[in-house]
Order: structure tokens, then C-alpha cells, then sequence
């Protein structure tokens, strides 16, 4: 991407990366590293030097980030961001969270570095970051069937499965990742808290809370994927409790052939963007929303290009 934007005719003058420590929650990022504080003083120098506004851009997880960076910039001088941000350029992100991190805590995920972490060895990692709820699903109604369906036993030969959602997922299982999701970002104005209430991640009325309100920038420009296999299910069973250890959960892949991962085709983080412009304009007000999908066959052409020997050279 950087090459990309140095072909293009950004240099070291206009062009500034903003690496964060992704293990932490966004509150300690501010707290230890004063990261947001710092990167609202990047900001205004390249405002200043360049003499315009400038394009935030961030992927995956750093979508989150810079959401989060924004509310922070207007509750330190509202108005900040409209003055300094012309746009929010976002590339897959996930503004309902994704299933995946949830699944990343519960049994573990090597996240491609299998050559250096064991699936325990990940599992122990991520249930020891603060910042894995930052990526848990929020809104679960939006999504194409519900997070997990975990196996009980019925005292026969057969097994029936109940479904479970992200918090009883975190109190059943990683109770150490609920005390973080209580702590760090139940209880964050700039997250989830609001005067509405306690968020339950299987209602609908906590649309006051910052997490799930368009960024407030003028210009949000979206770049997601759709029609790509996608996890959005589980089917799970349960390992007998260690004493002094959490209860540990695998995948049942007896369960049927959709046992591992479910395709969802439609990307419901798609029809959230559709609701800020449309459920409730009264939040979207003055924001120009573009989104572009970038469906399976251009994404695979994509690829195909990114990963092309000479690019590699």
C-alpha cells in the first residue's frame, strides 16, 4: 500500500504512518502511550505543512482505531476533525466486529503463523489480550445466523445443540475477555457506555453509544469484500473444566457439513453502513457515504496482481 501511494506521488511530507499496539485496549493506548494525543498533534502538522485537510486510512482492526480516535479528538475540541479530516478511507472494515475474533479466543487461531504458534499457544495469547473485544460481533441481530450453537448432552446417544451469543460465549468459556469487555469497554464513553443503558448484544436500543454511530467526518469512503466465504457460525462442544482453569471449547465437527465455518454471503457490516444513511439520517447528517464492493472475482484478480512475481521483486 505504501509503495502504491509513493507511485502515486506521496512522499515523506503527506505521507505518515500511525502504528499502534494492537494488544491493547483503546483507553491504556492513551493512557500509557498517549497515542491518540499524539496522533492529533501528527494530524495538525500535516494540516499546517500541507495546507489541507488529510485522508485517514486504516484496515481491518485500525478501522476500529481511528473510529474510536475520532470521537476521542471531538470530546478533547469538538469541531476538530471537520477542521483537520477531509475523509476516512476504511478497507474491510469491521464496524459490527467480526466472528472470527470471537472464535480466535475460544479455540484459538495461529492467524497464518503456524510455523512460530501452536493453536493452544494462540488461544492462551489472544485470551490474554485486552484489546481482543475491540473486534467482538456487537449488534448479532444483523448478522446471517447466530454465533455458535454448543452441544448438550441430552442423556442419550444423540446430542441437541443451544445457541449462544457473544456475552454468554465470554461468561460460559473466557470469563477473563468479559471482565475486559466490562472494563475497558462497557464502561468507555468513547465505546459502548452511554446513558441508554448497559449494552446486550442481542438488542437493538444502544445506538447512542459511539462504537455503533457513523465516524464524525465529513466523507467516509468504504472498500469491503462480499461473496467471499466468510465465518459467521460455529458448532462447538465442550471439554470437561481443569480445576483452577477456564472451561475449554472445540470445534464439533460431527455436527454437520457446516460444522467448521458457514458462507455468508451477504456482509452485514454492508447493511449497517445502509442503516446510517437510511434507519437513522438523523445521525448521518452531512456525510457523504461511498461504498465500493469488491466482489469475489475482482478480489481474486486483485490477488492475482498483488502477488505477481514482479511485484514480489
Amino acid at each position: 500500500m505504501i509503495n502504491s501511494l509513493i507511485d502515486c506521488g506521496y512522499d515523506t511530507r503527506n505521507l505518515k504512518a500511525a502504528p499502534y499496539d494492537w494488544r491493547l485496549p483503546p483507553a491504556k493506548l492513551e493512557e500509557r502511550d498517549f497515542y491518540f494525543s499524539a496522533l492529533m498533534t501528527q494530524i495538525e502538522f500535516l494540516h499546517r505543512t500541507n495546507k489541507e485537510k488529510v485522508v485517514l486510512m486504516a484496515h481491518s482492526m485500525g478501522n476500529r482505531c481511528v473510529q474510536y480516535f475520532m470521537w476521542f479528538a471531538e470530546a478533547q475540541q469538538p469541531g476538530w476533525v471537520d477542521a483537520h479530516v477531509h475523509a476516512f478511507l476504511a478497507l474491510g472494515p469491521p464496524f459490527l466486529g467480526a466472528p472470527k475474533a470471537m472464535r480466535a479466543v475460544l479455540t484459538g487461531d495461529t492467524m497464518g503463523l503456524d510455523v512460530f504458534l501452536t493453536p493452544e499457544e494462540a488461544q492462551l495469547f489472544t485470551r490474554a489480550c485486552a484489546s481482543s473485544p475491540w473486534l467482538f460481533p456487537l449488534q448479532e441481530r444483523m448478522f446471517p445466523d447466530v454465533l455458535a450453537r454448543v452441544q448438550v448432552e441430552d442423556g442419550g446417544t444423540r446430542h441437541s445443540y443451544e445457541t449462544r451469543n457473544v456475552t454468554e460465549l465470554m461468561e460460559e468459556f473466557v470469563p477473563t475477555q468479559m471482565e475486559f469487555f466490562e472494563r475497558f469497554y462497557q464502561q468507555d464513553p468513547l465505546y459502548l457506555n452511554t446513558s441508554e443503558g448497559k449494552y446486550n448484544s442481542t438488542q437493538d436500543t444502544i445506538l447512542e453509544a459511539a462504537v455503533l454511530r457513523p465516524p464524525p467526518v465529513a466523507n467516509l469512503w468504504v472498500i469491503m469484500g462480499i461473496n467471499l466465504p466468510t465465518e459467521v457460525s460455529y458448532y462447538l462442544k465442550t471439554e470437561k473444566k481443569s480445576k483452577g482453569k477456564e472451561s475449554r471449547c472445540t470445534f464439533d465437527y460431527s455436527a454437520d457439513k457446516y460444522s467448521h465455518r458457514k458462507e455468508g454471503l451477504v456482509n452485514p457490516r454492508y447493511e449497517y453502513l445502509r442503516r446510517w444513511k437510511g434507519d437513522r439520517p438523523d445521525i448521518a447528517i452531512g456525510m457523504n457515504l461511498i461504498v465500493r464492493l469488491l466482489h469475489a472475482e475482482v478480489y481474486r484478480l486483485v490477488e492475482a496482481w498483488r502477488t505477481r512475481p514482479s511485484r514480489r521483486k
